[in-house]
């Protein structure tokens, strides 16, 4: 045995059960990994030598243990939030972003360990299979443009402007915008979208009966006291979203988008080339050139889920984590990301503070929203059976008909439990979107978002 991988172990042993270990863990595991990495690579076989291909795969299923320890090693390393140098480091830290890569490596080749030696080799012959690839290759904009307003339509010109300077031009960066439109709105895109972008766009005409589902408006109180379908509301309001006095208000319209973007936009045949999305929303505004191109991020980290901001939901969730949870239990899914579960990290505390849950009583509604104005993945993530038969699931509960429920809900579930933690990560963008901002200035990050006590620096 390679005396790094003995060092390793002596380590891994040595600091077992101890508290306060996540860096040196964290270090070991990754000389392990990098001592073990030969295994991942195979040397490509010939199309006829399919037994080869099989002898790989073998190969390849000796690192499935490692794949479980670099996962929990990543955590422990994510875990040391109190660690000031941890914090402000992250993945920056070269072992740590080595750890990170190393993870969704072998998190990949473990996953696709449970086939069996026929099945290998009939993978095998079609990978090798002389036909063209049918894989999505190219990157996606995505840009949601209906029923606009006029204020839609002077956010959506300041946002394309803003786009153009900080991201196009600046990076010399031209993915496809692909613009969700209704029938009326396609014929405004030359008037409202084109001369404000040189990027290619492709209409994506929302089916009429997503845009005509019967839906009522909600609205909150202060955030507390919520009631769908308030008739007198809807005749004051001609925004789709607003605030009146202290009460919050959602539009009809406004909801049936949101339950749009939550499951059957990504069906739409308009993605089908799109490898990597980025979904902007109309009023969300780039303030400085990006350093990198977010597609390029997600694409080259291997992620399956990038996001911008992320916050504990206060009001519209009603019933959500019920029927989440509910799913999950019948699927025997596990959560694999505590930072995006709130009520399971409530839990925690509660347990900790040595009191009952039910003396918080926002935790048991509590939900883990990852912004929708800025997201992003890899498409076929959201066209899974595992996704979209979740989205069917939650559906059924006609959350968003009687609660106001949001497609940012979504997001976190995904990222708790449906992904590996190296399958997720933030993108660091410079921008406003309403009351949230955020500002990367060489490694230090600047945050405001309302209803938090101030903004912060990290």
């Amino acid at each position: 045995m390679p005396l790094p991988t003995l060092a390793a172990l002596d380590v891994l042993q040595a600091t077992r059960g101890q508290r306060g270990c996540a860096a040196a863990r964290g270090a070991a595991t990754l000389g392990l990994a990098l001592a073990q990495a030969r295994l991942l690579q195979q040397e490509k076989p010939r199309e006829d030598d399919v037994d080869n291909v099989y002898e790989g795969c073998q190969g390849l299923a000796e690192v499935s243990g490692l794949a479980r320890l670099l996962a929990k090693a990543e955590n422990l390393l994510l875990a040391q939030q109190s660690s000031v140098a941890l914090a402000l480091m992250s993945r920056r830290w070269l072992p740590a972003r080595l750890l990170h890569e190393l993870s969704r490596l072998a998190v990949r080749t473990w996953q696709g360990q449970e086939s069996t030696k026929e099945s290998a080799k009939a993978s095998a012959k079609e990978v090798f299979k002389k036909e063209p690839s049918t894989e999505p290759l190219e990157d996606c904009l995505v840009l949601i443009y209906t029923f606009p307003t006029e204020e839609i339509r002077g956010d959506v010109r300041k946002a394309l402007r803003s786009l153009q300077e900080h991201y196009v031009d600046h990076l010399g960066s031209e993915p496809r915008l692909v613009v969700f439109v209704d029938a009326e709105s396609e014929r405004l895109l030359d008037r409202d979208v084109r001369p404000f972008t040189s990027l290619q766009i492709t209409p994506a005409v929302i089916p009429f009966e997503e845009l005509e589902r019967p839906m009522q408006s909600y609205s909150c109180e202060r955030g507390e006291d919520c009631v769908s379908g308030d008739a007198e509301l809807e005749l004051q309001m001609a925004a789709h979203r607003g605030k009146v006095n202290e009460t919050q208000y959602w539009s009809p319209t406004y909801l049936r988008i949101s339950r749009y973007t939550a499951g059957p936009l990504f069906q739409h045949p308009a993605l089908d080339s799109c490898r990597y999305f980025l979904k902007i929303d109309t009023d969300f505004f780039f303030t400085q050139p990006l350093k990198e191109d977010p597609l390029r991020y997600m694409k080259n980290s291997g992620l399956r889920l990038g996001y911008w901001q992320i916050h504990v939901q206060g009001q519209r969730q009603q019933g959500y984590m019920d029927a989440a949870l509910s799913f999950l239990k019948e699927q025997q899914l596990p959560i694999r990301n505590m930072r995006f579960h709130a009520r399971g990290r409530f839990e925690e505390k509660a347990r900790k503070l040595q009191i009952p849950l039910e003396s918080v009583p926002v935790a048991d509604q509590a939900s883990t929203v990852l912004y929708g104005c800025l997201f992003g993945g890899d498409t076929r993530f959201f066209r899974e059976p595992l996704y979209q038969s979740f989205f069917e699931y939650m559906d059924q509960k006609r959350g968003f008909e009687q609660h106001g429920w949001s497609n940012q809900f979504f997001l976190g579930t995904a990222a708790a439990a449906f992904l590996a933690p190296c399958e997720v990560s933030r993108l660091y963008v410079s921008g406003v979107h309403q009351d949230s901002s955020i500002n990367v200035s060489g490694s230090h990050l600047t945050e405001f978002l309302l209803g938090a006590s101030h903004g912060f620096l990290r």
